[in-house]
């Protein structure tokens, strides 16, 4: 169908057969918007603790038995913002919180590999001399020693075998200033078929310790907090911060079904098709139930065609469907979905969030394809179609709009692709990915974005030279950058492998070489903290010696997927 108000035609909805390409998979966030990460607490905002950080919604089918197209879309990262509950199920493993095993509460977990012999150059002007092997990576990213190009790739180790113990309290994070020639965004190395057949070697034996944490962290959640939002894992208790939804249930059903989980994933059925109601629940953030409760039911439903799934969700998505319901198109922020009554946040009393409403397209989208019913499309569309209409000349968009009255205006000058803007823009590329690249407006939308972030975002540090992203509030400049915006590397890595301009575009290229150099800040990031893990922000300065520093307000982390998603 074409709908009337926007700019380009809408194809989408022609047939289904044609509803699903390569990369046609469900995405959405993770970010606890009521308590804005890096931001001062306002009075009245609940601090929720995040222990289900909850999975990406990209992969819908297993890539096993799939075309390779399907499984390159899956690992350049149709990206989304939750974290897969396969992060969860690492993290409280190795926490030891579900079995009351002696392992610590906090751990931290990554083995860093051995190096074989690599020739490296040092680079003096434009001259590139050889300076003989060398044993290891450089460890001081200075310039000054660097891989030959077209060296073979070092970094492999050994498969790790299935009766590895997981005793991880002798880990010791190696640091930072490591892998230097990642540092610019290039690929250095020589990657042979050889080279890819060891590392899919690898993988698939890290791929066996991966599933055991799963299955561990699924035992202790049906152990201790079964149906219930989240489990506390010190306490070995459930909570119910999420509206009672069963919101960790529902949003790791994908990751059960794509491990080959079917035992577990049929107990989460059975709990989806017999216990979830949504009579019972009251006051919710539609952004957080879109992406969380609504998204995971969806996939479960993608994936195993159980249309006790597709049940709960339509009823799920015509409750939402009522914070729509404002005098600007732009949704409310909350509804409650026993009464169907919308609000806004009371800290925020007339405007609404540019990354929740911007971060619904997907699900809805699908949900109207799945149903039949168009109106879940057409109101979530409506949203881009405004944002269409007020988008800027540099094509960054303020974090906050006003949205009760009869036209959505802009109510700050703060831009970010950390938190509180960053999906948006994600959203943009995504949605015409699902659309069978037809919706030429949205690809339009994300490609202005991505010029605006170029000309006035992108920044180096001193005295390394890394790659970060700022913030800007009207003519300031703000050089502090969240973990949020990790998630930039791996999209622009897929925008540019699906770029209408072909892949060896000049805007393709800059794309996936500002993505790489995105990727190695944020792996920094981690690596040059004492626990190997990484803060929720950072800030960068003209005058540190060491590029950046823990932000005050973000030293802390809440299982941000966001970096992995990108690597």
């Amino acid at each position: 169908s074409t709908h009337p108000h926007s700019p380009t035609p809408r194809r989408f909805y022609t047939s289904c057969s044609s509803f699903r390409t390569p990369c046609t998979d469900l995405c959405g966030r993770a970010l606890i918007r009521e308590n804005p990460p890096c931001e001062p607490q306002k009075k009245g905002r609940s601090r929720h603790t995040l222990t289900a950080m909850l999975k990406r919604r990209r992969a819908r089918r297993s890539s096993l038995g799939r075309s390779r197209s399907e499984a390159a879309c899956i690992v350049l990262g149709i990206q989304a913002r939750r974290a897969t509950f396969v992060a969860i199920g690492v993290l409280l493993c190795l926490a030891g919180m579900a079995n009351g095993t002696d392992l610590p509460e906090v751990v931290v977990g990554g083995v860093a590999v051995g190096a074989e012999s690599v020739e490296t150059v040092t680079v003096t002007g434009e001259s590139i001399e050889v300076d003989g092997p060398a044993t290891t990576p450089p460890q001081i990213c200075n310039g000054a020693n660097l891989p030959k190009p077209g060296s073979s790739f070092p970094y492999l180790s050994d498969p790790i075998p299935s009766d590895h113990p997981p005793d991880f309290n002798s880990f010791v994070p190696p640091g930072g200033h490591r892998y230097c020639e990642y540092l610019g965004g290039s690929s250095p190395y020589n990657i042979t078929p050889s080279i890819r057949r060891e590392s899919d070697q690898l993988a698939r034996s890290r791929r066996f310790h991966v599933k055991e944490a799963m299955r561990h962290a699924w035992d202790g959640y049906k152990k201790y907090a079964f149906g219930k939002d989240e489990l506390q894992p010190r306490s070995k208790k459930g909570s119910n911060v999420w509206g009672g939804m069963g919101t960790t249930l529902v949003d790791s059903l994908d990751t059960l079904w794509l491990m080959g989980l079917k035992k577990e994933f049929y107990e989460g059925r059975d709990w989806v098709r017999d216990h979830l109601d949504h009579d019972r629940v009251g006051r919710v953030s539609v952004f957080e139930t879109a992406i969380r409760s609504l998204g995971g039911l969806l996939s479960a439903f993608d994936l195993s065609g159980d249309e006790a799934f597709l049940i709960q969700a339509d009823d799920l998505g015509s409750r939402l469907m009522m914070a729509f319901d404002s005098p600007s198109g732009l949704p409310y922020a909350q509804i409650e979905l026993n009464s169907g009554t919308p609000s806004n946040f009371g800290w925020l009393p007339d405007q609404s969030i540019l990354a929740e409403f911007g971060t619904l397209q997907l699900e809805f989208r699908y949900l109207a394809r799945a149903t039949g019913k168009m109106s879940y499309a057409e109101k979530a569309e409506k949203i881009f179609d405004i944002l269409y209409s007020l988008q800027p000349d540099n094509g960054l968009f303020p974090l906050y709009f006003k949205n009760t009255g009869e036209k959505a205006e802009f109510a700050n000058k703060k831009i970010s692709f950390g938190a509180m803007g960053d999906s948006v823009y994600e959203y943009f590329l995504k949605t015409w990915l699902q659309g069978g690249r037809l919706e030429s407006t949205y690809r339009a939308m994300y490609d202005k974005s991505i010029q605006g972030l170029h000309d006035e975002l992108v920044h180096l540090s001193h005295p390394s030279g890394l790659t970060y992203i700022s913030e800007r509030t009207g003519k300031k400049v703000d050089h502090k950058m969240d973990h949020l915006a990790c998630f930039l590397a791996g999209t622009l890595a897929l925008g540019a492998y699906t770029d209408p301009l072909g892949f060896n575009s000049t805007r393709a290229q800059r794309d996936v070489q500002t993505g790489k150099a995105l990727a190695y800040t944020c792996y920094q990031m981690y690596a040059r903290m004492e626990t190997g893990i990484s803060p929720e922000c950072v800030r960068f300065s003209e005058k540190s010696s060491d590029d950046f520093s823990v932000d005050r307000r973000g030293s802390y982390y809440i299982l941000r997927p966001e970096a992995v998603e990108s690597f």
